[in-house]
């Protein structure tokens, strides 16, 4: 099975998170409630209780001023506004994590049932986990047709043939950007009578 499977694919190394544009960062600091941005006491949503890595990859927190956050992970993040904050503060202990990703995705296109974009977040996106959470027909979808473009490349995967709950796919790691194109059955039907036709 694992023949089915382009090169490099397999061997995509698995980094640590790194935040970008639109992600919601929600920064605790241990022993200090008066830095606790917990904004109103009826705040429902990330972007109210949490900062929001604006467009030029900055966040503002009081005491450590405007931070660049963009492209690092969520540890150096923690380790760059904790050594601000120590300038205000004895020894703070800083816990950094994401309320709401925004800036990573995975587009779908053809036979999803579900296409908006996937996120990526700090738990890696495998092949079949995409998969299952765009809901893929297998009476609708082709899948020994799926395609996957990366970097301007495309890579075509029978993932009928692979099997959608196997090793080998649930080993297939996606990343910012990747697309997944499924045909229709339909398309596949055509091909096929147009070629008994020809013969």
């Amino acid at each position: 099975a694992q023949a089915q499977v382009p090169d490099g694919l397999l061997n995509q190394a698995m980094a640590d998170y790194r935040v970008g544009s639109g992600d919601v960062l929600n920064v605790t600091i241990w022993n200090q409630p008066e830095l606790m941005l917990t904004g109103t006491t009826t705040a429902t949503s990330p972007e109210q209780t949490g900062r929001v890595v604006r467009p030029d990859g900055t966040i503002f927190y009081p005491f450590a001023g405007v931070v660049k956050v963009s492209g690092l992970t969520l540890d150096e993040v923690r380790i760059t506004l904790t050594q601000r904050l120590t300038k205000v503060l004895q020894s703070p202990q800083l816990d950094v994590s994401v309320s709401r990703y925004g800036s990573q995705k995975v587009y779908l296109g053809g036979a999803f049932r579900r296409g908006q974009p996937l996120d990526i977040t700090t738990v890696p996106l495998s092949l079949t986990e995409a998969i299952g959470r765009g809901e893929v027909s297998t009476t609708d979808a082709d899948l020994s047709g799926l395609v996957l473009k990366r970097d301007g490349v495309n890579y075509p995967i029978n993932i009928e043939a692979l099997g959608l709950d196997s090793a080998t796919a649930s080993r297939i790691y996606l990343k910012h950007n990747d697309e997944l194109y499924i045909p229709y059955n339909d398309r596949r039907k055509v091909f096929l009578m147009g070629e008994l036709q020809q013969q």
